[in-house]
């Protein structure tokens, strides 16, 4: 799992993402996840998903895409 999740971290950040959202749904219809402490930690549990699946697909945009900036002046007449 380590070795797919360092070659797909886009991958890993959609499917946390996804399951964090299939388990707020799920948390308002299933009658086991809808009584009073599952359905609170359910609800925590759902936050940290979409959270660490944001923080995954954020840490790949940062270290992948060039951010458009850079650090000394281009002449474009001289090209």
């Amino acid at each position: 799992m380590t070795h797919f999740a360092t070659r797909h971290p886009i991958t890993i950040g959609v499917v946390l993402i996804l399951a964090s959202i299939v388990l707020f749904r799920l948390s308002f219809t299933n009658t086991f996840l809808n009584s009073s402490e599952v359905f609170l930690w359910s609800i925590i549990v759902s936050i940290l998903l979409f959270i660490g699946g944001f923080l995954t697909i954020v840490g790949w945009w940062r270290n992948h895409i060039s951010m458009l900036t850079t650090r000394h002046n281009v002449n474009w007449r001289n090209r």
